[in-house]
């Protein structure tokens, strides 16, 4: 039985040590890291010209993955508190193009949703789709050429 508690024990030590500032990247504020802010595309393969759904979230001026829920449920953040992001550019990049797609502001909840065009000159191949900050979206873009069967003689 002294096995078993001991393990217990030594479980939660390991994971509260696991997040500690020790490894690459490591924030040196002294603040815990934030929830990176994510993108996602309704479609992983679109064509040139096509329109794809893109939706990010996580878009704050701050982390609000910090904080505390109150007795009445009404959540507190460090000050000052997380905002939402504006003015987040959306971009298309493909090898070492980058195109602006459009400028959007995130909603109240630091989240974003819309439709974008892929550019009509985009090539086949991996592509990313990025909103402002968080982290980008891969899709690859798909031609009538990349789609057809090669025939060899």
């Amino acid at each position: 039985m002294r096995r078993v508690v001991l393990g217990l024990l030594l479980v939660p030590v390991a994971l509260v040590a696991g997040c500690g500032s020790d490894g690459p990247g490591a924030s040196t504020s002294g603040d815990a890291a934030c929830a990176a802010p994510l993108t996602f595309l309704a479609e992983p393969a679109v064509a040139p010209g096509q329109t794809v759904h893109v939706q990010a979230d996580g878009l704050w001026s701050g982390c609000r993955d910090h904080g505390y829920v109150d007795e009445d449920g009404r959540a507190h953040y460090p000050e000052p508190e997380p905002t939402p992001l504006t003015d987040q550019v959306v971009t298309f990049m493909q090898g070492g193009a980058k195109v602006e797609l459009t400028v959007v502001d995130s909603d109240p909840t630091g989240a974003v949703e819309l439709d974008v065009t892929i550019p009509a000159d985009a090539e086949a191949g991996p592509a990313v789709i990025t909103v402002g900050r968080a982290m980008p979206a891969a899709l690859t873009v798909v031609t009538d050429e990349a789609a057809s069967p090669s025939t060899s003689p």
